[in-house]
């Protein structure tokens, strides 16, 4: 007897990913956006900390999206495996990114160390309880 859900199990990844790509940095630029400014309107540490979190996200996803185009490119002489590397060059561009904002909201919680900031906890809280019901 014949199963009546016959269907294919080849699960090739799309040929182009751009839609994609597009899609993932415009949703991260906006909450990048929206984050930031969160953070310097109330002057708290922790959306600024977050917006430079999701920014090394984003550089990431652009980082990743060039390399999937450049992995793409046909085989030239002067490049005659191609540029399919390009991805492994991406994860570390990716990392330093990632390095740099961490080290960038190190610096600014080590100089809140020595000079703290009033940061009014209501607006922060109903910023935050405002984004998650967003998403």
């Amino acid at each position: 007897m014949a199963p009546d859900n016959v269907h294919s199990h080849d699960y090739r990844p799309p040929d182009d990913l751009g839609p994609a790509f597009r899609w993932a940095v415009g949703q991260n630029a906006a909450y990048v956006l929206v984050e930031c400014s969160a953070g310097w309107i109330t002057g708290s540490l922790a959306p600024l900390a977050d917006a430079a979190h999701n920014l090394t996200e984003l550089a990431g996803l652009l980082i990743a999206w060039g390399a999937a185009v450049l992995a793409k490119r046909a085989v030239t002489a002067r490049h005659t495996c191609g540029l399919g590397r390009a991805t492994i060059l991406a994860a570390f561009f990716n990392a330093t990114a990632t390095l740099v904002g961490v080290g960038a909201v190190t610096w600014e919680a080590a100089h809140r160390l020595s000079d703290p900031v009033a940061v009014p906890g209501l607006t922060v809280t109903d910023d935050y309880q405002t984004q998650g019901l967003s998403l």
